[in-house]
């Protein structure tokens, strides 16, 4: 995984967590709101006169055991939400069942809230645990209270049953909704990574992996859209390359290249991107640097190649020209510059860095 797409993620997970985190605390508040008010009414059955103590501790715990044992998420998640499920289930039940003075106003208020269920799965889970866990929740919900009224012979033309099946046919569109919506985004989301893969692979250079001609050009266009920045350029060209393949072969010189680029990830820091312009030439582009830090970079990265040791083509060495592009003049200005500092680092004896025609010593 590439060190953004790994920040990425993290932080996509650290605001996962604190949006579940937060559904608990919504939990606890509705769960203490519906307990004071039905108390204050006398509205409360028996279920939920324990019921309510337990989700409150349950939903007041939840976070904290969740930043304190982060190896259970995924059990404390799946617990909680399999109890809470349980909860609505048993509860319908025994409405059904004719256990509740109020039948009519309880089977109202656990309707209503139940669709919350479906929604918070595919918030807490992946795509396809949320849609198992979801229908799930909608079987075990809907078949014990319907087998009960089956089962007491008063069958769904009741008030009782009539409520129920409007609820759930409600209940299952919504749940149908929430499935299409997740396999279009689905859809979406492999169509969008067939693109970044595929703008990936036309901005790499396949045999060194760094950036090829046009994902450098594509960084340098980012950069000129803001004036007065300067971005360090150098140019560098393996020293001796054309005689390295006629004597040893392209898989030789090939092999150079690689050793190159692994050479150049090892060396650059973030704020240096290096490419491969062509060839046996490269370009590693600074950000916001002046000429002192570039020269640095290049000077840095010369004496690392130069310790590089092929077992066949022995020691391998660099040229290297530097300049300075300021966003408010061409960049084709710019990088003549650095050819030509380049051009000049090779007519003075190679295995140097040159800016304007002024090499830093071998």
């Amino acid at each position: 995984m590439e060190p953004r797409e790994a920040r990425l993620d993290g932080s996509l997970k650290r605001h996962r967590d604190t949006v579940v985190s937060w559904l608990f605390v919504v939990g606890l508040v509705s769960v203490l709101l519906m307990w004071t008010l039905e108390t204050h009414t006398g509205l409360i059955n028996r279920v939920d006169r324990v019921a309510y103590p337990v989700m409150a501790v349950t939903f007041a715990a939840l976070p904290l055991l969740l930043r304190m044992l982060p190896r259970y998420r995924q059990f404390l998640e799946l617990s909680s939400y399999a109890a809470v499920a349980g909860y609505f289930a048993a509860h319908l039940t025994e409405v059904v069942l004719g256990g509740e003075e109020r039948p009519v106003y309880a089977l109202a208020s656990i309707l209503q809230w139940l669709p919350f269920l479906y929604v918070v799965a595919f918030v807490i889970f992946s795509r396809s645990v949320a849609r198992t866990a979801a229908a799930g929740v909608f079987i075990a919900t809907a078949m014990p209270p319907v087998c009960a009224l089956l089962w007491t012979g008063r069958g769904l033309s009741t008030d009782t049953g009539m409520l129920m099946l409007n609820a759930y046919a409600a209940n299952f569109v919504l749940l149908l909704t929430l499935t299409l919506i997740t396999a279009l985004y689905d859809g979406y989301e492999r169509a969008a990574r067939q693109a970044r893969h595929l703008a990936s692979v036309a901005h790499t250079d396949m045999l060194t992996g760094l950036a090829n001609r046009r994902g450098l050009e594509h960084l340098l266009d980012g950069l000129s859209v803001r004036e007065g920045r300067y971005v360090g350029l150098v140019l560098l060209d393996l020293d001796h390359f054309k005689s390295v393949n006629d004597r040893f072969g392209h898989l030789i010189g090939d092999e150079l290249l690689v050793m190159l680029a692994r050479s150049m990830r090892q060396t650059l820091d973030a704020n240096e991107r290096a490419g491969r312009w062509g060839g046996e030439e490269f370009l590693i582009v600074v950000l916001d640097a002046d000429i002192a830090m570039v020269m640095d970079t290049a000077e840095r990265l010369r004496q690392s190649i130069e310790a590089e040791h092929h077992p066949i083509a022995g020691q391998v060495t660099v040229s290297a020209g530097v300049a300075v592009w300021s966003t408010s003049r061409p960049l084709a200005q710019a990088l003549a510059e650095a050819d030509a500092a380049l051009y000049a680092a090779k007519a003075q004896g190679r295995n140097r860095v040159v800016v304007q025609a002024a090499p830093i010593a071998a």
